[in-house]
């Protein structure tokens, strides 16, 4: 199933019943540096996030929202850092089949450089 911002509210419900579990993401930079994002999603959208790095682990919480075709995640703690919360991202929500979350972050975040790239999370096997 394809997402598009716009999208009827009866897809926007399909990706949040498919949301709770387990996700990952494994994330690879130009500089070399390789972290790998693990994320718990409860049902009713909190999550907690782990980061882990070469070098360190940061851990996150905060919610997923979807709304109009968009993932909405507002980030309510961050270990290791002095960042400000909370702190509010948006993604297009390209595609999500309950196997795959495929996300397209917007680019003008405040305080971040965001990925050019789409994001692949894939849900970990019960």
């Amino acid at each position: 199933m394809t997402l598009i911002p716009g999208c009827s509210r009866q897809d926007d419900s399909a990706v949040r019943r498919r949301l709770p579990g387990a996700w990952t993401f494994a994330a690879d930079y130009e500089s070399g540096r390789h972290s790998k994002i693990t994320i718990k999603v409860d049902p009713n959208g909190d999550y907690v996030c782990q980061i882990v790095g070469a070098s360190r682990t940061s851990n996150l919480a905060g919610t997923f929202e979807v709304r109009d075709g968009v993932l909405i995640d507002t980030v309510t703690k961050i270990s290791n850092t002095n960042l400000v919360t909370p702190r509010t991202y948006r993604a297009r929500i390209v595609r999500s089949d309950g196997r795959e979350l495929v996300l397209k972050y917007e680019a003008n975040n405040p305080g971040t450089i965001s990925p050019t790239n789409e994001v692949v999370l894939r849900k970990e096997e019960r």
